[in-house]
């Protein structure tokens, strides 16, 4: 079985969690709170800076020359399309929100803390296998919702960027390397890769629950 059948079958219930938070439930229905979404914005740009320098990590170890463009494209990508386009775009809708609450998330501080761990500690294999859910969990949540989107959504955009078939190339690409190095992997390396995406998944989880519930640094 495929790297990625197996990995998805064994995360398939915290994705299920991830779907039911009232983050994404709300944000689905355009009832999440603007003060919310956008400290999820700025915990998000945060942590993209950090998950970029992961990808630019895997991309100087990994081995053939397409999977090392490949993941200089993902890292430029998290600055361009997400950064640039969306974050950029929501800071002016809602400007009027914008510098609520800038405390940085423990989800945010653990996570980011991982992924560059894992990408310069771990085999190459297994901090591809850590940055995966980054893609493949947001284009099925941005999926999910654009089937059951409210109609006038302020999080149009949001919700469109992860649903796009411009993402979704993105992600597929990623799943290939994942699905090729697991192949040629030892055994060890196997194991922990799919222990790496399980917790990438679970991380994913705290991200939006702790931007729900503004979990942050320094309050016990």
């Amino acid at each position: 079985m495929k790297f990625s059948q197996l990995a998805w079958q064994q995360s398939e219930h915290n994705y299920a969690k991830i779907l039911n938070h009232p983050f994404n439930q709300e944000l689905s229905q355009g009832t999440l709170g603007k003060d919310k979404f956008m400290y999820y914005i700025e915990q998000d740009s945060i942590y993209l800076k950090e998950y970029a320098k992961s990808l630019a990590t895997i991309a100087s170890r990994l081995e053939l020359n397409e999977h090392i463009l490949e993941f200089i494209d993902f890292a430029k990508g998290a600055f361009i399309a997400e950064q640039e386009v969306v974050h950029s775009s929501f800071r002016k809708q809602f400007s009027e929100v914008r510098a609520i609450d800038k405390s940085i998330s423990n989800a945010c501080i653990g996570y980011t803390s991982y992924l560059n761990a894992t990408a310069k500690g771990e085999a190459v294999e297994v901090g591809v296998a850590a940055v995966l859910p980054c893609f493949w969990v947001y284009h099925q949540v941005g999926c999910h919702i654009h089937k059951y989107s409210a109609e006038g959504n302020p999080y149009q955009l949001w919700i469109d960027n992860y649903a796009s078939s411009e993402f979704e190339a993105g992600v597929r690409r990623a799943i290939t390397i994942a699905d090729e190095l697991y192949v040629a992997a030892s055994e060890s390396t196997r194991i922990k890769m799919l222990d790496a995406f399980t917790n990438c998944v679970i991380w994913e989880y705290h991200f939006w629950n702790d931007s729900y519930n503004r979990n942050y640094f320094g309050v016990l």
